[in-house]
């Protein structure tokens, strides 16, 4: 971790288990509602198969792939998804983060950027200490932990949570 020149505050270098990391926290949801829903589809595959194979042939084979089809799509878009989340942040190469709880800013002072609190929902760590800022229309923003100083962290976290 490298210290950040005009504010003295933490940087943290991106490597590729953070990069996992990161695209988990911010795709894991998405992933496990897909996982569920392909199950699903998986099933009802396979009852549509018994359904068919009960009627003799006189339901089409396509009632009972219909549903395998729409699961491999599903996958698919899911893998692609996954990659290009993993390839925008790999793109990253340090991470900062920044909150100003008197003036409710939160910077990000590599990008230069900075919003104000009320744009963000809410705010969580995972257990692989991942921060994640979840704005109101609903994306994240995945940052490590130690990119944001422990007190900063802590106002952060407290005036979203209430």
């Amino acid at each position: 971790m490298e210290i950040l020149d005009h504010d003295g505050g933490p940087v943290v270098t991106s490597t590729p288990d953070l990069v996992r990391r990161l695209a988990e926290a911010i795709d894991g949801p998405t992933r496990r509602k897909a996982r569920a829903f392909e199950v699903v589809l998986v099933v009802l595959a396979v009852v549509a198969a018994v359904v068919v194979a009960l009627s003799g042939g006189s339901i089409s084979w396509w009632l009972a792939l219909a549903p395998v089809i729409l699961a491999v799509v599903l996958v698919a878009a899911d893998v692609g998804r996954r990659r290009r989340v993993t390839s925008a942040l790999g793109g990253q190469e340090r991470f900062a983060l920044r909150y100003d709880a008197p003036a409710r800013l939160v910077r990000f002072p590599i990008s230069g950027t900075e919003h104000p609190l009320d744009r963000f929902r809410r705010a969580r760590v995972t257990d692989d200490g991942v921060l994640v800022l979840e704005r109101r229309d609903n994306t994240r923003t995945p940052l490590p932990v130690d990119a944001i100083p422990a007190d900063q962290r802590d106002a952060l976290l407290a005036d979203l949570a209430g």
